[in-house]
Parts: structure tokens; sequence; C-alpha cells
């Protein structure tokens, strides 16, 4: 395939298209090497009109949501040199409930890793056919040998990329990497299959025959932001430059320079040999394709590991071996059922959350993952300071920062001492309470299911003492538990201020 100069492609790795629905990776990049750099931490210069930006604190990581979506690109989603499956304008306008949708999924991986660094991306809405893939997702570039490259010579994601360097590599490098016509690039691009029957809902509960917007949206996220390598083999195209059917090849496409991603380190057989050792595996070699269609490919990295219960995990590596999909993916038989089934290759259902094998690999090559309980549980109130007779709110939230399922979330308060319970006050139904008085229970039965990324409120008035003499703080505890048992409690105090009560002498007038 000719490349227009300057314009060079990592690894054609596009899929195919099975009963369910493939997930789909591509995987593309500029020359490895030194770049001229931007030095505006964060900031992507000349987003065209329509550009959104999330910027919006999820009260989780402490930090804005630092993704931007370019929706429908009037240059379409595509960087030069990928092959037409996956060159593709945005033909259909996108549906609100997907915007928001995708946004909830681009909320979901900001929250897990928290990047320091703008990932803008190219979101095309186009139809892929009935037969076609639910979606394709890859990064626009991938770099090596740049200020803070943990490996030398290892070809990193950009978003990623850019996030180990703590500013923006693409971005006034020289290179137009995404197509746009100009030196402000994407990081990501990903393309989504409009006639897919497809569900928007934020709460995983799609109807029979629907496909779960959101978890093919944080899949295809994952792998734009670095879940993707450069192992090969030949199914008679040439692809590892030998006319050999059957080899297996690495950093062999164009522009790799015989690098490889950081993603194909980790890559070893059961004997816990590494595929791109070529002391032991040519390349190409057709000794290193029978290992890669061996279905005993393994993620030797030590999080990942650690994550699977110090086994490194599977990687799926069926015979023949299936363009796009092996080696990119978890092993689908093995992960299917299981909390990790995000990052397998054919969608069995909803899920959004990568797991805990998914985001040790995303550890393993370098993003500083978030590490956030099951549940975050907090709580505010309409003031920080008191006084006596003062009308105090509590608004309690509980939001699904893990990747279970919190089924019929519980919400329980217990009113303050030095308070009364306004009962006519309460944010949300489904509830009942043993009373007014200090000490009495509050309970939200909510019947509602969270998850990841999904935040439920709830609110209550009390009315504090008209004389708190002796009182420094009013103390409120609260807890939720969901029917998996998962679960925590708090305590928050607000700070009294008490009047100055003076005492007047009471003077007897006799008139």
């Amino acid at each position: 395939m000719f490349l227009p100069r300057r314009r060079l492609l990592l690894g054609i790795l596009v899929g195919m298209t099975f009963l369910l629905g493939l997930y789909l990776p591509v995987l593309a990049a500029a020359l490895p090497g030194k770049n001229s750099r931007s030095d505006r931490p964060g900031e992507l210069s000349g987003l065209p009109a329509g550009a959104v930006e999330l910027n919006q604190d999820t009260g989780l990581t402490g930090q804005s949501v630092n993704f931007t979506v370019i929706y429908n690109p009037p240059e379409g989603c595509r960087t030069s040199g990928l092959p037409d499956s996956v060159n593709a304008n945005g033909t259909a306008d996108w549906p609100l409930a997907g915007r928001a949708a995708f946004e909830h999924a681009l909320i979901i991986w900001d929250m897990l890793l928290n990047p320091g660094q703008t990932v803008a991306i190219k979101a095309c809405w186009s139809d892929l056919g009935l037969a076609g893939p639910l979606g394709t997702g890859q990064p626009v570039s991938a770099l090596s040998n740049f200020a803070n490259a943990p490996q030398a010579d290892t070809l990193y994601a950009v978003a990623l990329a850019n996030e180990l360097a703590g500013h923006d590599l693409n971005d006034a490098d020289g290179v137009d990497h995404d197509g746009g016509d100009g030196d402000a690039d994407a990081e990501i691009i990903i393309v989504f299959n409009s006639s897919a029957n497809w569900y928007f809902g934020a709460d995983a509960n799609p109807a029979s025959g629907e496909r779960d917007f959101v978890t093919v949206a944080v899949h295809e996220i994952g792998h734009g932001l670095g879940f993707v390598g450069t192992l090969f083999v030949d199914t008679g195209d040439n692809a590892c430059g030998t006319g050999q059917a059957g080899d297996g090849c690495w950093g062999t496409g164009p522009g790799l320079n015989g690098l490889p991603a950081i993603y194909d380190t980790f890559v070893e057989n059961g004997a816990g040999q590494q595929l791109i050792d070529t002391g032991l595996f040519g390349n190409p070699s057709v000794g290193l394709g029978n290992q890669l269609t061996s279905n005993a490919v393994f993620f030797a990295g030590a999080e990942a590991t650690m994550a699977n219960g110090g086994a490194p995990p599977k990687l799926y590596a069926p015979a023949p071996f299936q363009f796009g999909s092996s080696i990119l993916h978890l092993d689908q038989s093995t992960y299917q059922s299981t909390i990790n089934r995000l990052m397998t290759p054919t969608y069995t259902g909803p899920m959004h959350h990568p797991g805990p094998v998914g985001l040790g690999m995303f550890k393993d090559m370098g993003w500083d993952v978030v590490d956030l309980p099951l549940v975050s549980f907090s709580q505010s109130t309409s003031a920080d300071v008191v006084t006596p007779g003062q009308v105090l709110t509590y608004t309690l939230t509980v939001t699904n920062t893990g990747y279970e399922r919190l089924v019929g979330v519980v919400i329980t308060d217990t009113v303050p001492a030095h308070t009364t319970l306004n009962p006519d006050s309460f944010g949300g139904g489904a509830v009942v309470t043993s009373g007014v008085t200090p000490g009495s229970v509050i309970t939200w039965t909510t019947g509602v299911t969270l998850t990841t990324g999904t935040t439920l409120s709830r609110s209550f008035a009390v009315t504090l003492d008209a004389y708190l003499a002796g009182v420094s703080v009013i103390t409120n505890v609260a807890a939720v538990t969901s029917a998996a048992g998962i679960g925590t409690g708090l305590t928050s105090a607000v700070s009294v201020v008490n009047l100055d009560y003076t005492y007047l002498p009471v003077v007897f007038k006799n008139d």
C-alpha cells in the first residue's frame, strides 16, 4: 500500500465480524523518534467548532475530566494508510442519547486513570452494516524515545506518551497524524456502527437483542488508550513482508522501524518465553506464527499477574489467526463470564469496567491507575458552620467506582444528636424512618442498581435545637449497602457557633 511521506502506519490491525459483533481495535502511528513538542500541558489547539470538552469535576478524582470529543469531524475518522474498512466518515447524525452514553464512558476512564493531559477523540457515527462490527478504536499515533519514556525503542500509544512526557507530543510536532489537514491532532479515533441495535442507558440493562453502547464505548476507548500491539500473523497478504502465509512478525509494518509496542513486550508463551525475543523466535518466522496461534499466549505484566491471582492472564490466540482480534484481547473462553470480560473480543453483555486484570495491564504499560474503593460514599451539608435553631440539609451521595454492579442500593442515616428530623424534607422516595428524634434511623430502600460511574443521591433536613450551650459539633453517621454486601459507612461533623446569650437585669417598675 502506498503511503504519503511522513504518514506511516503502525500495525494494520483490523478485525472481522462475529455472530455477536466483535470489538475491533486498530493501531496507527507516526514515525517513531524524537518530536518537537508543545509546551502547553493538557491543551489541544485548533479544535473545530462543535468539539465537546468534558471538563466537569467528577468529585471522585479531584480534577476535571480531561477528554475532548469531536463528533463526526468533516475529514472523517481516519489516519493515513488505514484500510477502507476503518476509514469512515460520519455518515449519520449522532443521536443525543448516544453522545451522552459516550461521554459517560469517558467519565469512567477519567475516574480510573485521571489523565493529566487532554485526550482528544474523533468519534464517527457511521453505517457499517448490520453484519459489520459494533465499533473500532485506535490510537492516532504511537511514539518512542520521548522524554521520560520508561523503555527506549518502544512504542507508546500517543495518549499514554503524552501522559508520560507531561505534555502534548503530537500537537505542533510538524506532522498531521489524524488527517485533519492541520498540526493539532487528536489522540484517538473511534468509529461506531450506526446500524447496530444500541441501548444508550447508563444502567447496563439492555433489552434482549440490544447492544449496550457504554460497554462498547469503554472497550474501544481502552484500545485507543493503548490496549493494542503489533504482533501479527501473515494470512497470505504479505503483511510480514515475506509473502509466506503463517509467518509471525512484529514491528515490521510501514513506519514501525522494527520497534515493538509496549503491549508486545509483555506477551509470552506458556513457558514464560517473550515472543519478541528474536533469540528464540525469528522476526518474521513460522515459529513465531505458531506461537501466536497456539491458544497459549499470556500477558506477563506484574500488575496484571497479581490481579489474575498470581498467574499471567491469558490472551486470545486461536488458530487460525483472527485479524484484529487475536493477541489484542483477553481470552474469550477464560474471561467471558467474569468481571474481566470487557476486553475480550466478543460482546457478551454489559460491563462498564475493564476489571482488575484489565486495569493491571494498563498499569503495566505505564498508566497511573487510580486505586479506588468499590464504592465511593460522601455527604455534603448546606452549611459548614451552624447556629442553634438553624435548619441543616444533608446530601448523601454514593457512586459505584468499582467493577461490580451494585444491586438494590440501601442508604441509612441516624438522626444526629441535638437535632430534630424534618419529615417533609426527604429527597427521593422509598424512605422510612423510625422517628424524628436523635438516634432515629432513616432508611432509603432505593431499589436502584448502580453500574460503574453512576451516582445516587438522597437528602434530608434537620432543625438544630434552640439551645446548644457546650455543643461544638453536630455529627452525622450514614451507611450504604447493596444486595451483594458491598457497602461502607461514613461520619461527618459540622461546627457549631453558639449564640452569645447575655442575661440583662430585669427591672420591676411600679407605676
